[in-house]
């Protein structure tokens, strides 16, 4: 042993196989003290000089994982990504169709045994691991890896027709600076001898007519592809752009935006709610919204929003902050789906985030050119009800058994509770390992059930006829449906059999592996003090006195709120808390 060290003795838990890299990427929360750190050597004069400590390490050495600024950040961030424009299009259009104010019953009940339990759930596993899906996934059971492939399957999904819907707003925003509103009224046609309305729009209404005709000029079926719709395409290129921009320095930058994205559309929602409750006859309103009727998917944002506020005062005003609101809901949850396809990848594949952000975006904008042709809208409808739904769905079932019954509730229990310093609701522990396990498999056979007996279809918008009628998918357009179904899910068979089989091996990470063996300080006794120009870093327990310092120390000075330092290292850098499994006792400084 080196002079003036101290003879550690650790407690050695389980084997654990891992890279060098991310043994050395899994530093404690507290390292953002440490960076902010500096290095004090005192004299017996009781001057004292400080030095930097390295921040970032040396060349060729992994970045630290970026993290929220705050708390506050990170709530924001998960409140965006929950309540997007689906809240806004999809959730009144169900409750219309499925019963009116009775959909409301299952949806809360649903809600509490489900939502909530399987919200907490992901947010836990990945706040505990600290890694990207596929890394999380591949930590729990690697044989179960590919859920963490599939979920980044389905977030890619999920983006490329989710920002056709924040572009569709794009339009609609930039057309609302006008005054009346473009969708006011119908539009006329001049012959020779008379002025007449438009036989399109006279057969519908004028918001509906703008809706299909102005912005999406939709073609009668999905067979019809008609080409691009430029003005959509420039739209569509302005929100990938913007989501670009946001992502490619990552939650550093988009952190910063959440503050804005995530409380703005509240206030206009609250805005909207005083001045529709102001309005005559808003308790038939009400009533309305409670009774089984009206417009379908996206059409309820786009037709019936629209058409109320050509009736409010100063209606350019309200068609600017409600397509301003719904901007910023797409975003927020764009920013957490992208996040969500970029940071399983980072982490695997070890890219630069940049290019990795910048060339996703132009490939999910090279792709969502389908959308934006003229029957780019029935694309949007098929991509929403079959590669989201009922893969999403797989999803979810497969991670809540991977947590309940392969990685152990009782063991996932102790995690959190080591985590957050108390243990969790019992609540959550039955619902995780019997009541939500449960019903979501209930939801996914009936799922099956109802596919297997509707036959796949979408709603057309007939020209000459001026109304919806519902179509069936030709037969190419079933196969896309079930592609996306079978390329959303296959990621899970494919990683388990290749690692059933030991094509591949469960401990590859495509890195050199060493093992290790977790360790924590459970005792430090001083040694002897030699005469010696300089003295190491000892690292202690926050529950031990301080063990006697030489007459010249090194010690670190915190510049934020301080504490000691449990996992401080000989070497002057953080300890991992991880000693080399079959190695002689050897000086840490050396590890």
């Amino acid at each position: 042993m080196p002079k003036n060290s101290k003879a550690v003795k650790r407690e050695l838990d389980d084997d654990v196989t891992e890279s060098i890299k991310d043994l050395l990427s899994n530093e404690d929360a507290c390292d953002d003290s440490f960076k902010k750190s500096s290095l004090i050597v005192d004299s017996p004069e009781g001057e004292g000089k400080e030095c930097d400590v390295e921040e970032g390490g040396s060349d060729g050495e992994e970045e630290e994982r970026p993290a929220w600024n705050s708390k506050l950040q990170y709530i924001l961030a998960q409140v965006g990504f929950s309540v997007g424009l689906g809240n806004v299009w999809r959730f009144p259009y169900l409750c219309q169709k499925n019963g009116g104010g009775a959909y409301l019953v299952p949806y809360l009940i649903l809600l509490i045994l489900i939502g909530i339990p399987l919200f907490f759930l992901e947010l836990a596993v990945g706040q505990r691991i600290r890694r990207g899906s596929i890394g999380v996934w591949n930590y729990i059971s690697p044989r179960l890896g590919g859920i963490g492939f599939a979920s980044c399957v389905v977030c890619f999904f999920v983006a490329l027709y989710y920002n056709v819907i924040i572009s569709w707003s794009f339009f609609y925003f930039s057309q609302s600076f006008q005054q009346p509103l473009p969708w006011h009224e119908c539009p006329l046609i001049k012959n020779k001898t008379s002025t007449c309305v438009v036989p399109e729009c006279l057969k519908s209404s004028a918001t509906t007519y703008y809706w299909y005709r102005e912005a999406l000029n939709i073609s009668n079926s999905i067979s019809e592809g008609g080409g691009l719709n430029w003005k959509m395409t420039v739209c569509l290129l302005a929100a990938w752009s913007m989501v670009c921009l946001a992502m490619i320095k990552g939650i550093q930058s988009s952190g910063k935006v959440m503050y804005f994205s995530s409380l703005f559309p509240y206030v206009v929602l609250i805005c909207f709610l005083v001045r529709a409750l102001l309005l005559k006859g808003s308790v038939d309103g009400i009533r309305h919204m409670f009774t089984p009727k009206a417009v379908q998917g996206t059409g309820l944002a786009f037709i019936a929003f629209t058409e109320a506020m050509t009736h409010f005062p100063a209606s350019p005003f309200w068609s600017v902050m409600f397509f301003l609101m719904l901007i910023n809901l797409g975003l927020g949850s764009m920013f957490g789906t992208i996040e969500g396809i970029l940071t399983p990848l980072i982490d695997t594949f070890k890219v630069r985030k940049e290019f990795l952000t910048v060339g996703c975006c132009v490939l999910a904008f090279s792709i969502g050119l389908l959308f934006v042709q003229r029957s780019g809208n029935y694309f949007v409808t098929m991509f929403d009800d079959y590669s989201a739904t009922l893969p999403l769905l797989i999803v979810v079932v497969l991670e809540n058994v991977a947590i309940a019954w392969f990685y152990g509730i009782d063991k996932f229990f102790e995690d959190l509770k080591d985590m957050l310093g108390f243990t969790p609701y019992r609540f959550y522990y039955y619902m995780w390992k019997y009541i939500t396990p449960i019903l979501l498999m209930v939801l996914l056979c009936s799922s099956f059930i109802q596919l297997t007996m509707t036959p796949p279809s979408y709603s057309a918008w007939i020209e000459e006829e001026a109304i919806e009628r519902t179509l069936r998918f030709p037969p190419w357009g079933i196969a896309v449906c079930i592609t996306l179904m079978v390329v959303a899910i296959m990621p899970v068979p494919v990683v388990f059999c290749l690692r059933y089989f030991h094509i591949v091996d469960e401990n590859n990470s495509g890195l050199s592996s060493v093992s290790y063996k977790k360790g924590r300080v459970i005792k430090e006794s001083p040694q002897p003090e030699e005469d010696d120009d300089a003295s190491l870093i000892h690292a202690k327990s926050p529950s031990e006195a301080p063990s006697p310092m030489p007459g010249k120390s090194i010690y670190r000075k915190q510049s934020s709120s301080g504490g000691t330092d449990a996992n401080a290292a000989p070497n002057g850098r953080y300890g991992i808390g991880y000693l080399m499994a079959d190695m002689p006792d050897m000086p840490e400084s050396d590890l």
